[in-house]
């Protein structure tokens, strides 16, 4: 009724896991996918209490699992943007970026984003066609929730 739809499986398309507690104690399959892919696991009352209401009531209310990342960023999406503060946890993947120092190697015109893979950064280079350099950083500003996104695009060639 609310404009949701059911996936059949846990992706990064997945905005919400909805769980039990004793799934999310036992550490079941999705909810393991959901905390690797940082989605927040919200009870089975955010659906019935949403509907009963008829809208989508604040999920961070029925938070019960999901990485350490996705806990923060769902309080921060429904918390007063007038209070806001700098998440503490970083979003980290398959590397480590705290408190680690990152050399970047300037071939040409440009530097290989590190995030791109060890093997990108060693053997190859921004395209620069001498008029074009195929690199640039997108910025995504949600006001409402106070949320920044960016997004760095590169063509390696």
């Amino acid at each position: 009724n609310l404009g949701a739809q059911v996936a059949p499986s846990v992706t990064t398309k997945v905005t919400y896991l909805i769980s039990t507690p004793e799934a999310v104690q036992e550490k079941a399959t999705k909810v393991e996918k959901a905390i690797k892919c940082d989605i927040p696991i919200l009870s089975e009352d955010f659906i019935t209490d949403s509907d009963q209401e008829k809208k989508i009531l604040d999920a961070s209310k029925y938070l019960i699992g999901g990485s350490d990342y996705a806990q923060a960023n769902l309080k921060r999406e429904f918390s007063d943007p007038a209070n806001d503060k700098p998440l503490d946890v970083k979003k980290t993947e398959d590397y480590e970026i705290k408190d680690k120092k990152v050399k970047l190697v300037m071939k040409g015109r440009a530097a290989v984003d590190p995030m791109a893979g060890e093997k990108c950064v060693q053997k190859g280079h921004v395209l620069d066609d001498g008029k074009n350099l195929y690199d640039v950083v997108l910025n995504n500003t949600d006001v409402s929730s106070g949320m920044n996104s960016y997004y760095g695009l590169q063509l390696i060639e």
